[in-house]
């Protein structure tokens, strides 16, 4: 029945102001996405010069269409049809940018294939009471703010590396994302008990190419009554990525090579939250560290958030949360705090209208903005920047 309405809405937003009735409406689609490794041979024709496996989760023409057709009598007759590309791995084409993905489930849990939240950022997203606001908590957990690394320069004739004595500092902000090219296994609730556990495939396209962050993700969370407890953990591998690199011309012909950023070999993060339902309130804690290591030296940062909502009628609840972000390790004033207050106004189960006001106060070299994890409202900051917001606005769930 749900499906039925739906088409006939869609149908009914197409159709031309004459207001057309269709005969019927059709959804019809097609979903093949694969977990690839593939295994490549030498061969400069193609590009690869190197031996070795690629690894990705593929979506194969995967797609979804909308199709009706009237009679128009006489013979005649009027017809349309809608059909979209669903990329599974990495989402895209204008849509299936978030949760997109193909499962298949029982008593023995369920695995996905696609894009989807990874289980270390599902353990504690319940604990978020300002989720997809401008108060949301990732903009002290999961967030690095401005990380750093030394910058080194290498000798190209000799290969010896000197560390530099002035850091560079850089973003890290990877923690609550969606991962492109994911293979997840959720497993089946056990007396309040769920695991998961994902790996994000490279998506190399040939041998030769960057690895596009190749990780493992895995998540605990406990919900039994009043209680609520995540455990999550993820390390990316490979990751590239040379921040703030200086470009050597083909023409350079000098001894040294100078990068402000050195070369991200791996990063780590773990977090812990619980919480727990008083009746009067909902208080809840998070805590996260992340972890950055280069060719070179490894650094990290620890952050912590509590919050509260208290119901004050069956309709209206109050609520505030607070964050603290340390520097990173072998730095100085790179932290920063956060704090948020607001209230929601319950009009139905399915519809909300919610106010909120947030701030965050950055240390002379922190770089912690406000919203993050709110989308395209997310505000970022130079260092040592304190910006703040007020936001109003109504949520509808259906």
């Amino acid at each position: 029945m749900q499906k039925k309405l739906i088409a006939l809405a869609i149908a009914g937003a197409i159709a031309a102001p004459a207001a057309m009735a269709a005969d019927g409406v059709t959804i019809y689609g097609q979903l093949d996405v694969s977990y690839d490794s593939i295994r490549t041979d030498a061969d400069t024709a193609n590009g690869d010069t190197v031996k070795g496996t690629l690894s990705r989760v593929s979506s194969n023409a995967s797609r979804i269409g909308f199709k009706g057709k009237e009679d128009l009598g006489n013979g005649t007759y009027a017809n349309w049809q809608i059909e979209q590309q669903v990329d599974l791995d990495a989402g895209g084409n204008t849509w299936a940018t978030r949760n997109t993905f193909v499962g298949l489930g029982g008593g023995f849990g369920e695995v996905r294939l696609g894009k989807m939240d990874t289980p270390h950022k599902m353990s504690t997203g319940a604990l978020d009471p300002f989720a997809d606001t401008m108060g949301d908590y990732n903009t002290i957990i999961g967030n690095g703010g401005l990380g750093s690394l030394t910058p080194y320069t290498t000798n190209l004739t000799t290969g010896a590396v000197t560390l530099g004595t002035t850091r560079v500092y850089t973003g890290s902000s990877d923690w609550e994302r969606r991962a492109n090219n994911t293979i997840a296994y959720i497993s089946p609730n056990m007396s309040g008990l769920t695991a998961a556990v994902a790996y994000v495939a490279g998506a190399e396209t040939d041998i030769n190419s960057t690895p596009q962050g190749r990780a493992w993700s895995l998540g605990l969370m406990y919900s039994n009554g009043p209680i609520y407890a995540g455990l999550g953990w993820e390390k990316n591998y490979n990751d590239s990525t040379v921040y703030n690199a200086t470009t050597v011309p083909a023409t350079y012909t000098g001894t040294y090579q100078q990068y402000m950023g050195a070369f991200i070999k791996n990063d780590t993060s773990t977090r812990l939250g619980v919480g727990y339902d008083f009746g009067v309130a909902k208080v809840g804690l998070v805590m996260d560290r992340i972890q950055m290591q280069s060719e070179f030296e490894s650094i990290s940062r620890n952050a912590y958030l509590l919050n509260v909502v208290a119901p004050v009628t069956a309709a209206v609840d109050v609520k505030a949360a607070y964050g603290k972000a340390k520097s990173w390790s072998g730095t100085s004033d790179t932290g920063a705090t956060n704090w948020v207050v607001g209230v929601d106004y319950k009009m139905s189960k399915r519809t909300k209208l919610y106010a909120l006001y947030t701030k965050t106060d950055n240390q002379t070299n922190g770089g912690y903005g406000i919203g993050q994890g709110a989308g395209g409202s997310f505000y970022n900051v130079a260092a040592g920047q304190a910006p703040s917001a007020f936001s109003l606005g109504v949520r509808h769930s259906f």
